[in-house]
């Protein structure tokens, strides 16, 4: 063998992951020798065994002993690599070379596997098939079907009107909040009417209005609350003049101008802001009702946080809430003499006459009908129920100055689709007063998996993807011990000092999170299938109460779809892991591997400059402009602007500063900072193409291995045609059987060794044009071809002789036009 090869992928342990970066000559030699990871191993342990020999040091300045010093040879596990007879392999270690192995070292024998292929091919096709399963897993069952549910929840209750102009998503009023809750909501969850006009079942009352979607449970109506007195009016303000309240001012109930303060709600001080757990609120205490109107703050509800898409804020699960529609449960921890609402015949309680503060609600100021007969039957029982609590929601004032975040909240399922939808509409109000609408719409398939294991009517297919699914992450768990073993076996090597390098560095810290994933994901599931199959045994699907496990079971979900996509990125990523000793495709992670240093220096030049100009744009802008309202959304702006995304109404801002910064930025980050990465990654590439350049030109073994592969089609067909035309020759040649009966036999093919086979006469030639007028057409036709051919080739003889000859006349003339040329 001649100079090492590429590294075997079953052996690269370290070469590729943890070597780093090539560096130019004379730098340090584990840096800048490639190989093998075996050979690493091999030079690493020869270096520290002729510094044994030299007293311990390692300096080049030590005299190293002139002949060569032979060493056993180790494989990337530390073990010995022996011969065919059991002796260990010893490699040869120049001196000169400070106890490293030169380029023209004979090779250690890397062996084969698997029919003769190369081990990269080896490692290169297990890999393919664990990708090609995780492909198959996580995109075999997905299509449209999920876009479709959140369009049509969209449709349904966020960008369906209910004025001219106004959904869900355009709202800025709480005013308008309550008239979407009673034009929109309530006709859409509670229907009571059919497309024909007549009342529906009571089975069909627990579907939307579309009849396709089935509601779980009822519609959560939950608000977030801030304590009072957490934060202080001026001084001026809530000590009112004399006279300022004229008449009133006598009156117990006289309050100053700004009465009470309450604060920005924040999801890490959510202990300190929100209620304590059983606080009261009774918002019709003001007005003396004598319904006593009261509920309970409640911090045990179970249910998964929501960040606002617009503002950031991130809100807990707690809250005073309320389940539209159900029949109110004395035990109810959050609600506190709701049975007194309504009086022995099922009306609604009288309100106390209206004061200057608060007149009573108006039955006619309702957009559906104000409920004020008994409900009789489940028909109208449901609907007429959940319009009651509504309508006494908004007289009572539920939401008011201290209510930080509104929700309603409810799953449905659709059983055309197989999939749960959770929807979760949220009425931000700031403490400055405004009013944002935002929304979350979460589609997730949670029954798949139960129902394949339970036999539950589901088709073939479904059982397929679900055996690919355990196959996966059986092929995971395989890989996770191999990182395993590689992790203790490089780890007892570098303690002993017979590794250059630990285990986290590389390609390993890759593996490790993309294996880690598949194990989170994994484990994710069998919760889902057991929890779901919990909630299947007690029936939690067609309760008519608020369902917890459902809202956050695809919450759940939906992170391990979050989970899997990172992991997708990572999956195809690590093929150049696997393709590295490839001469071009190798090329990207060479590159980056050249450049990570100036890469790392980089990233923290463009940190510093976005931060900069993040906090300028934030400081000037933010007050105008929502995409410079924080400074994260501002660094965001600024980083969309590098990718092109340019904002460039800042250049027509009516402060001097918009284009002044905006210029600034541009020239900074655009036309300095952009061509510095650009200089570093083509710099980086320029490096890697020239040390490359000798090997572009070769064949390597992945190369070789998989290019056998792709032409085994090929060989099959020709394989296959060479037969048939083998075996058409043969027959064609077969000799007719003799008038003395022997047998047919082959010609030349008669087996018979040193027996001389008796030539055939040669019949005499036959004169062409003779043959043309022959008889027999096969010979006229075979004549006619033999003649034609002759003369074209006469002809084309004829028009050679003809070029030359005129060759020589072209030159002839050009003697006489040029006479003083030669």
């Amino acid at each position: 063998n001649s100079s090492p090869g590429p590294a075997p992928a079953g052996r690269r342990l370290f070469a590729g992951r943890c070597t780093g970066r090539q560096e130019p000559e004379g730098s340090d030699p584990f840096e800048a020798h490639p190989g093998t990871a075996a050979q690493i191993v091999w030079q690493w342990q020869a270096r520290m065994s002729v510094d044994e020999d030299s007293g311990g040091k390692a300096d080049d300045a030590v005299d190293r002993p002139a002949a060569p010093k032979m060493v056993p040879a180790r494989d990337a596990s530390g073990s010995l690599i022996k011969d065919a007879k059991g002796n260990p392999v010893m490699i040869s270690l120049d001196s000169s070379d400070g106890g490293f192995v030169k380029e023209d070292t004979p090779n250690i024998p890397e062996g084969t596997s698997w029919f003769g292929f190369s081990e990269e091919f080896v490692e290169f096709f297990k890999y393919s098939i664990f990708l090609g399963l995780f492909c198959v897993v996580v995109f075999g069952p997905r299509n449209a079907e999920p876009f479709y549910m959140v369009k049509a929840m969209d449709d349904f209750f966020l960008s369906n009107e209910f004025d001219y102009g106004v959904s869900f998503s355009s709202l800025t009023s709480l005013g308008q909040f309550w008239t979407f809750m009673n034009a929109t909501m309530m006709p859409n969850v509670f229907p009571m009417y059919g497309l024909n006009g007549e009342l529906i079942s009571r089975p069909a009352q627990r579907f939307l209005s579309d009849g396709s979607n089935y509601r779980i449970g009822a519609v959560r109506f939950r608000t977030i609350r801030v304590k009072d007195g957490l934060c202080k009016v001026p001084e001026s303000l809530y000590n009112a003049p004399e006279g300022w309240g004229g008449d009133f001012e006598d009156d117990d109930e006289f309050k100053p101008p700004i009465d009470a303060c309450y604060p920005t709600y924040n999801y890490v001080e959510k202990d300190y802001l929100e209620p304590e757990e059983g606080d009261k609120f009774m918002p019709m205490k003001k007005y003396n009702n004598e319904s006593k109107l009261c509920f309970k703050y409640r911090k045990d509800t179970k249910q998964p946080v929501y960040t606002s898409t617009v503002t950031g804020i991130t809100y807990s699960g707690n809250g005073y809430v309320i389940d539209l529609g159900v029949e109110e449960d004395p035990d109810d921890p959050g609600r506190c003499g709701l049975e007194d609402l309504y009086d022995d015949e099922g009306y609604i309680s009288p309100t106390p006459g209206p004061t200057a503060f608060a007149p009573s609600p108006d039955p006619s100021i309702y957009p559906t009908p104000y409920p004020t007969m008994k409900p009789t039957g489940y028909k109208t029982d449901m609907e007429s129920r959940a319009q009651e609590q509504l309508n006494m929601l908004k007289a009572s004032e539920f939401i008011d100055r201290a209510t930080r975040a509104t929700f309603v909240e409810f799953t449905v399922y659709n059983a055309n689709a197989d999939m749960f939808v959770l929807v979760r509409l949220c009425v931000e109000t700031t403490s400055s007063g405004t009013v944002i609408p935002t929304a979350q719409v979460m589609p997730a398939r949670l029954l798949t998996a139960y129902r394949v294991l339970a036999g539950d009517g589901v088709k073939g297919k479904e059982y397929g993807f679900m055996w690919c699914e355990f196959a996966l992450y059986i092929l995971a768990l395989g890989y996770l011990v191999g990182e395993v073993m590689e992790w203790w076996t490089v780890s007892n090597l570098y303690r002993k000092g017979e590794h250059p390098h630990g285990y986290f560095c590389g390609w390993n810290i890759v593996d490790l999170v993309n294996l880690g994933l598949f194990a989170a994901v994994a484990v994710q599931r069998m919760i889902m299938i057991f929890q779901i199959s919990k909630m299947v045994e007690a029936g939690s699907f067609t309760k008519p109460e608020f369902n917890v496990d459902v809202q956050n079971a695809v919450e759940f979900g939906n992170s391990v779809d979050t989970m899997n996509s990172i992991n997708a990125v990572i999956c195809f990523i690590k093929l150049f892991k696997y393709l590295d000793s490839h001469p071009s495709l190798g090329q990207f992670t060479r590159t980056i591997s050249q450049a990570q240093n100036d890469l790392g220096s980089f990233m923290l030049v463009i940190i510093i400059v976005l931060t900069g100009f993040g906090i300028a744009f934030m400081l000037a802008f933010g007050h105008d402009k929502s995409s410079y309202m924080t400074f994260s959304m501002s660094f965001l702006t600024l980083f969309e602007g590098m990718l092109g995304n340019l904002d460039s109404e800042m250049l027509h801002n009516p402060s001097i500063l918009g284009p002044i910064l905006f210029a600034w930025y541009v020239i900074f980050m655009i036309f300095v900072v952009l061509s510095m990465f650009l200089s570093i990654v083509d710099n980086a590439y320029s490096i890697v193409r020239e040390k490359m350049e000798d090997s572009m030109d070769e064949v390597d073994p992945l190369s070789r291995d998989v290019g056998w592969c792709l032409g085994i089609p090929e060989r099959m067909v020709t394989g296959i045609l060479g037969f048939f035309f083998n075996l058409a020759h043969r027959i064609d040649r077969i000799v007719p059987e003799s008038d003395d009966g022997g047998a047919a036999a082959l010609e030349g093919q008669d087996g018979r060794e040193g027996e001389a086979k008796e030539e055939e006469p040669i019949e005499p030639e036959v004169d062409v044009d003779q043959a043309m007028e022959s008889d027999e057409k096969f010979v006229a036709y075979t004549a006619t071809y033999k003649k034609t051919i002759d003369s074209l080739g006469e002809l084309k003889e004829s028009q050679r002789q003809l070029n030359d000859m005129l060759s020589v006349i072209n030159k002839h003339l050009k003697k006489v036009d040029h006479p003083g040329h030669s």
